[in-house]
């Protein structure tokens, strides 16, 4: 790499690099411009889903495995339909996404890509310096950051992990209704956690049956494969299935107030800035919406950051951290929490409050849905932290 001085550094190809990377590799703004990307590892794996909702076209609805207009929930007592139009809910597997992106980034000249890590950065006058694993030393005008300091210190936020595993598996005849998927199952065992399942199934013979736990003891691979096994044996009886893929993974949730940025001409993107929704976990359609804002951000010559200060506000960190408390103080358990959302508002007002889109009224209504009680000893708490 003969290059030493870039426009632009985008420090890791995950879901939030790769975005930035791809929409840099469409728009001819760009086309004028010198850009980075590091990655030490190969992209060549399913790795990891990513499931969202919207009511937008956006192109990278093309890359889902499956689309739905129809999710259900399942509670102790009962199983409920939930009414999600205009939106509709989607899954892209990790693969897809790679194989979609990637030939789009390679295939532009003005980027380049180099495998190896970051080892350290230091900020000059007019650049971002990175020294790299591999001897080199690179400068960047403006660098964006995906990595994920495991030095953070969580203790005076509300933190949980939320950690799962997943089989897809094959059934050796139609089996899956595809018109709907389990977006959760609490019917299951607590264990004193926060657990559901969900089924997305693919087709009528393939389908992802995975469980999702809070808790900051992570269950172990073998224990989650049990634990899927008995879902199976108890909830699918009659399915006669392999399994061609395993996914195990954790993601964080809380209402840290993640830094935006360690000084000019550097940004955090994706979970490193806080995109991991602290309340559901979901954070796919954020880093697109991060993605998209920063171009236009880029485009007319302003602060990028904005793109995050616009997702992250401080009045969502706050019902997130209230959520989070209530269930980690024990005032309340996830599952009677979720089951009071989901039965007692449409889903779509749900995901709308989610997305940071909801009316006063439609939040209003949520809250009521809610036990007041728990929810304003937490508020208060989260508010005078």
């Amino acid at each position: 790499m003969e290059k030493k001085v870039f426009d632009y550094i985008i420090i890791g190809a995950g879901c939030a690099g790769l975005s930035l990377a791809y929409r840099m590799s469409k728009n001819k703004f760009f086309e004028s411009k010198s850009i980075l990307l590091i990655e030490p590892d190969e992209k060549n794996k399913n790795d990891r889903t990513w499931s969202y909702w919207s009511k937008e076209e956006k192109f990278y609805n093309e890359w889902a495995i499956k689309t739905w207009n129809e999710l259900l929930f399942k509670s102790p007592k009962k199983e409920t339909v939930l009414e999600i139009k205009p939106y509709k809910f989607r899954t892209i597997r990790g693969i897809d996404f790679y194989n979609s992106t990637l030939p789009q980034i390679s295939s532009a000249s003005q980027i380049t890509q180099l495998k190896t890590k970051v080892a350290e950065l230091n900020h000059g006058e007019n650049f971002v310096t990175l020294s790299l694993e591999n001897g080199e030393t690179v400068h960047g005008a403006y660098v964006f950051d995906s990595r994920l300091d495991s030095n953070y210190n969580f203790e005076d936020s509300n933190f949980v992990w939320q950690h799962f595993k997943g089989w897809v598996v094959e059934s050796e005849e139609d089996y899956f209704d595809d018109s709907k998927a389990m977006f959760m199952d609490f019917s299951i065992d607590q264990s004193k956690d926060t657990r559901f399942f969900y089924v997305l199934p693919y087709s009528k013979k393939r389908a992802l049956i995975q469980i999702a736990i809070f808790s900051n003891e992570i269950v172990s691979s073998k224990d989650y494969d049990v634990l899927i096994k008995n879902y199976i044996d108890q909830d699918h009886p009659t399915l006669k299935y392999s399994i061609l893929e395993e996914e195990y993974d954790k993601i964080p949730m809380t209402d840290f107030a993640f830094p935006i940025s360690e000084g000019s001409g550097h940004m955090f993107i994706g979970s490193a800035s806080g995109m991991v929704k602290a309340s559901s976990g979901f954070a796919f359609k954020r880093m697109q919406d991060q993605s998209d804002d920063i171009i236009q951000f880029l485009i007319s010559g302003k602060d990028p950051t904005r793109a995050t200060q616009k997702i992250a506000r401080k009045k969502y960190r706050i019902l997130d951290g209230t959520f989070l408390n209530v269930i980690l103080t024990n005032r309340l358990t996830g599952q009677e929490v979720f089951t009071k959302l989901l039965e007692r508002n449409k889903a779509k007002n749900i995901f709308d409050f989610l997305s940071q889109k909801s009316s006063l009224i439609q939040e209003i209504k949520i809250m009521l849905s809610l036990p007041t009680l728990p929810f304003l000893k937490s508020f208060i708490k989260v508010l005078t932290k």
